[in-house]
């Protein structure tokens, strides 16, 4: 036969042969303890006893202070907000994916690379002087030169062989081809995104 403990109050009373709490003035709130239970449970928990006792059910005694200290919270430290940004519709429109910002990137690249070599006159991009803009690169110009002036003014061929001379391969590339070409690609970029987008509005 199972016998029980249980706890009024502080103190712990048994054990009892389950005859014997009905005149212990239990509750459905009382905490009661038997062999093989791990934790005391409270009464209405333990269906043999609820069944057989029929406790009525009584407000629990008010909170000691020990009580109190076991459900008191105490918050410390600092309160951190993070806001988190609305992305702009108007620039997720125009933001280009992977492959296109590379294409971007090399196109852009390689005509400031031009540029440089253009004006810094390093040999087989620009050994003629300063970059000339009677026309757009890549046409370059090929200079034909073999006339030469004498010390007494004659003017004579210095031979047969046809004239040419090569300057570079960016000797007619100047500020004026850069911004066609790169600014030129950025616009093209933008109207092609924007006219997307207004389509994509109107199916919508």
């Amino acid at each position: 036969m199972k016998e029980y403990f249980f706890i009024l109050g502080k103190d712990q009373s048994g054990p009892f042969a389950i005859e014997q709490l009905a005149d212990k003035g239990l509750t459905n709130e009382t905490l009661i303890w038997t062999e093989g239970m791990e934790n005391w449970q409270k009464l209405k928990d333990i269906p043999e006893l609820a069944q057989t006792l029929k406790p009525k059910s009584v407000p629990p005694p008010p909170p000691s202070d020990s009580d109190e200290k076991i459900f008191k919270t105490e918050v410390t430290g600092q309160l951190k907000v993070t806001t988190e940004k609305t992305p702009n519709p108007a620039l997720e429109a125009i933001k280009p994916n992977k492959t296109t910002l590379t294409w971007l990137i090399v196109w852009c690249g390689f005509h400031l690379f031009a540029l440089l070599m253009s004006y810094s006159r390093v040999s087989i991009f620009n050994d003629g002087g300063t970059p000339r803009t009677d026309e757009f690169w890549p046409f370059v110009k090929i200079v034909q030169n073999n006339w030469h002036d004498s010390p007494s003014g004659i003017r004579f061929k210095m031979s047969d062989l046809p004239d040419t001379s090569f300057n570079g391969i960016f000797y007619q590339y100047d500020w004026t081809e850069f911004a066609l070409y790169v600014g030129g690609a950025v616009v093209i970029y933008l109207l092609f995104r924007i006219s997307n987008r207004d389509k994509q509005k109107n199916k919508g």
